[in-house]
């Protein structure tokens, strides 16, 4: 971003990637990503867990985001979470967020609850609605999934890329190899 001021975004998705957030260096990183969206009216964050290292030693400085209405928050919520640190996570979010209208909590199954296919591949994809629907459901839940492949059926290039992003920002496991062809 150039110009050094706050970006000005309605609405964003962020997605966490890797393990829990839990050293000093982490913590200031996740402080810096969340400033970005300090002017947002809508936000969803998405980690491996819910309310990840939020309960840890380190306790995560989460900025004061006075515009944002509506907080969605994915992850997982295990049975072995304690109970304190959870509802403590929760409280100091709902306390840097006075204005929040709404707030939405999206609990992930656990691990083995989930797939295990391991490579997906689309071949001859159009990206038509119920296509995009199936390849969403797929690659939303699996976890897994360490090798896409996505061979598009003819068309203009900015369709294809456009639905190359949109496939890729679908994939579970942001570290997978994906092959687009």
């Amino acid at each position: 971003m150039h110009g050094g001021g706050v970006p000005n975004f309605a609405y964003c998705k962020v997605d966490i990637c890797g393990a829990e957030v839990s050293s000093e260096e982490e913590v200031a990183r996740l402080r810096e990503l969340l400033l970005l969206f300090q002017n947002a009216k809508r936000l969803h964050l998405e980690s491996a867990r819910l309310g990840s290292g939020m309960g840890k030693d380190v306790p995560v400085p989460f900025p004061t985001l006075w515009d944002l209405r509506h907080l969605e928050l994915r992850g997982r919520l295990p049975d072995d979470d304690e109970d304190a640190a959870v509802v403590g996570a929760v409280t100091r979010i709902l306390g840097h967020t006075p204005n929040l209208q709404a707030l939405s909590l999206v609990f992930h199954p656990e691990e083995h609850d989930r797939s295990s296919v391991r490579e997906i591949n689309l071949v001859h994809y159009q990206g038509g609605r119920t296509q995009r629907a199936l390849a969403k459901f797929l690659l939303c839940n699996a976890p897994a999934i360490d090798r896409l492949w996505c061979e598009f059926a003819e068309g203009p290039l900015w369709t294809q890329t456009q639905l190359m992003r949109e496939i890729k920002g679908w994939v579970m496991n942001k570290s997978a190899s994906t092959h687009f062809l």
